[in-house]
């Protein structure tokens, strides 16, 4: 997905700017309370525009709905499905409509989180573009992951912790600020794929600069970064 997207998919209003990292909040993951729904989705998710491959790795070999999907049923694969949802959909959510964006996370999610993790996102999303749709030049919005650990595993279960940074910037709005955390997610198998069940953010840790340079302002990050794209690991080719 590139990084130069059209500002005009961002919502425009007449708000305040958004001020250090209060930004952040609003895209700290798909559903930082992790509430659950035992009960079954009142209505049917969207349908499924695209299959996923059967994977022959960890995955993800494919998409649902914009989410990556097609992971092993391994060890490996609920490692790689907790990186693509914490960060790859994470990242890729800010950019697309609120329609495509729920459609996303509902593809993710197991059956039984579903309604409560799309609400949640869709709330913190429509929350962050309103400052946003007032910026000027790019929107970076970057989620990287650092490090990963199975905290436990079953071939019904998964639960894996991810360390993660997080950039956003955009002139105007806001400054170029960097987040620390620790996603652990909670993943179920089930319709043959890992699913998000639950997801929880943990601050930090957290590291300082090391002096080599000074802080860029958004404009001069908006300028030196021209031309680049934002790294998808889902995806291995140009669309």
């Amino acid at each position: 997905m590139a990084a130069t997207q059209d500002r005009s998919k961002l919502a425009r209003h007449r708000s305040p700017a958004v001020a250090g990292a209060a930004a952040l909040v609003f895209l700290t993951g798909m559903a930082a309370r992790g509430a659950i729904d035992d009960r079954p989705p009142e209505a049917p998710p969207p349908p499924l525009v695209e299959k996923a491959a059967r994977p022959l790795g960890p995955g993800p070999t494919g998409e649902v709905n914009g989410a990556p999907a097609g992971f092993a049923h391994t060890q490996d694969g609920a490692r790689s499905a907790a990186i693509s949802f914490t960060a790859t959909l994470s990242q890729r959510l800010l950019y697309l409509d609120p329609a495509d964006g729920e459609a996303a996370v509902t593809a993710a999610a197991a059956k039984a989180s579903a309604d409560t993790l799309a609400a949640d996102a869709a709330t913190a999303l429509a929350a962050a573009r309103e400052p946003l749709g007032n910026g000027e030049g790019t929107t970076w919005w970057v989620v990287a992951p650092l490090a990963t650990k199975i905290e436990a595993y079953d071939l019904d279960r998964a639960r894996v912790s991810v360390w993660l940074v997080r950039v956003l910037s955009q002139p105007g709005v806001v400054v170029p600020q960097s987040s620390w955390v620790t996603d652990t997610v909670e993943l179920v198998w089930e319709r043959g794929d890992w699913h998000l069940w639950a997801d929880d953010s943990a601050a930090g840790p957290t590291p300082v600069l090391d002096g080599s340079d000074l802080p860029a302002s958004a404009g001069e990050l908006d300028s030196e970064l021209s031309g680049f794209e934002l790294v998808d690991p889902a995806r291995t080719e140009p669309e």
